[in-house]
């Protein structure tokens, strides 16, 4: 394994990844990157354009969403450094040097891109930029650290720490369920600022649902598994 392994669950996202695609470096840190889609059935031609790409098409057979598909990457993948992005065009992959370095340097196994500083005007809607930062109270009460993004898609991890967290989460609490396992083992978590644009089509995020399951995750990792 001498690669870093660019991991993008998707559902009808095929104008976003094509501009991805395109935007995609073929080293980082002296290393090649494979990209890899998780491709949760969508029916919008998504499938087709990545077939015709360097990319690597996973149909995903894990039940469940967003979590299930980063869950089976890792299971099916083999990296020494895996990075998770969204599939939506949020997070530039020419940002991907900021994650990876880290690792590279053994500052960290576990590195995150922090949304917060750097945002594009209309990447985050209002309610979600102060729902994220209630969120990120809760969660550093919770995890005594300083994390501030706890909930960003854009994220890198070592090959030996992937191997230790046994994930769980089907869905979108499955940021919430990486940092805190993270933190539960002792590893060392690093922000960086990253950009973050605006998305290219409709949101899978159900903020009503979603709004209330992630942060009640979040007190179950906290109170009961990770005691």
């Amino acid at each position: 394994m001498s690669s870093v392994a660019v991991v993008m669950p998707a559902l009808n996202e095929r104008e976003a990844i094509i501009q991805l695609l395109e935007e995609m470096p073929e080293t980082v840190c002296g290393r090649d990157t494979e990209t890899y889609i998780i491709d949760g059935g969508s029916t919008d031609g998504t499938q087709e354009v990545v077939k015709e790409s360097r990319a690597e098409l996973i149909h995903q057979n894990y039940s469940g969403g967003k979590g299930a598909a980063m869950r089976e990457s890792l299971d099916k993948i083999e990296s020494d450094i895996y990075v998770f992005m969204d599939a939506d065009m949020t997070y530039p992959p020419g940002e991907l040097e900021k994650l990876v370095r880290p690792i590279e340097n053994g500052e960290a196994k576990h590195v995150m891109g922090s949304r917060l500083e750097r945002r594009e005007k209309g990447a985050f809607m209002y309610r979600n930029f102060y729902a994220n930062k209630m969120l990120g109270w809760l969660y550093r009460r919770l995890t005594d650290s300083e994390i501030r993004d706890f909930l960003t898609g854009y994220r890198a991890i070592s090959n030996d720490l992937a191997e230790k967290l046994e994930l769980n989460s089907e869905g979108f609490e499955i940021e919430t369920e990486i940092t805190f396992k993270t933190l539960k083992l002792g590893e060392n978590v690093k922000e960086v600022e990253i950009k973050y644009r605006p998305r290219v089509g409709e949101s899978k995020l159900d903020f009503k649902k979603e709004g209330l399951k992630i942060p009640l995750y979040g007190l179950k990792l906290s109170l009961l598994e990770l005691r």
